[in-house]
């Protein structure tokens, strides 16, 4: 079945290597951080043109959004174990993760083919609404919100530097960075689907 995909908006994506584990800590604990890839893109479907919503209707009721129903947020995680020194993998739509089998087989198929159109997709067609990217939606989406929103001033009330914020909204979700992050997800569902219907 071919589905267009034009009834897309607030596109954002993130992409970050961890080159070494890293050890973060927060009052008395501790937290490992594996050396690792992440990948993450948002967005939100609507039958602007198209029937896109419709079409995602089964897989958005079965993979919800806390914050929109119409919206998906897809990401990957790749990490070497820090015990056992395998690579793990992980597919997570919205905050769920899903393995790959013959009942999810159409479910990553359609993401795939999702993510080939927004990487060819007109840069005009990825429009973001400015009430969006202020959400609390958006800032739980990507970890570069939660970075410029976890800064405090001496009197414990939370700040953040306009300028950074701005540029850091530009980075996420500007038309090229949705397409690089598509671009970078695609392969990741291309490789573990053809895996599959190898074995």
């Amino acid at each position: 079945m071919n589905i267009s995909f034009k009834g897309v908006k607030n596109a954002g994506a993130q992409m970050f290597t961890r080159e070494k584990p890293e050890i973060i800590k927060s009052g008395p604990y501790t937290t490992l951080l594996p050396k690792g890839k992440h990948i993450n893109l948002h967005i939100e479907l609507n039958n602007e043109d198209t029937n896109d919503l419709d079409n995602f209707k089964y897989l958005l009721r079965a993979f919800p959004n806390k914050y929109n129903k119409n919206s998906m947020n897809i990401e990957y995680d790749e990490f070497i174990h820090p015990r056992f020194n395998e690579k793990e993998k992980f597919f997570i739509i919205n905050d769920q993760i899903i393995e790959l089998n013959k009942n999810t087989f159409p479910v990553f198929n359609q993401i795939f083919k999702l993510l080939k159109k927004i990487e060819t997709m007109p840069p005009e067609k990825l429009k973001t609404e400015n009430s969006y990217v202020k959400s609390l939606e958006a800032i739980d989406s990507f970890y570069y919100y939660a970075d410029c929103f976890s800064k405090t001033n001496i009197n414990g009330v939370m700040e953040i530097d306009k300028q950074e914020f701005m540029e850091m909204i530009s980075k996420a979700h500007s038309p090229k960075q949705a397409q690089l992050g598509a671009k970078a997800l695609s392969k990741r569902f291309a490789n573990v689907l053809t895996e599959y219907l190898l074995t």
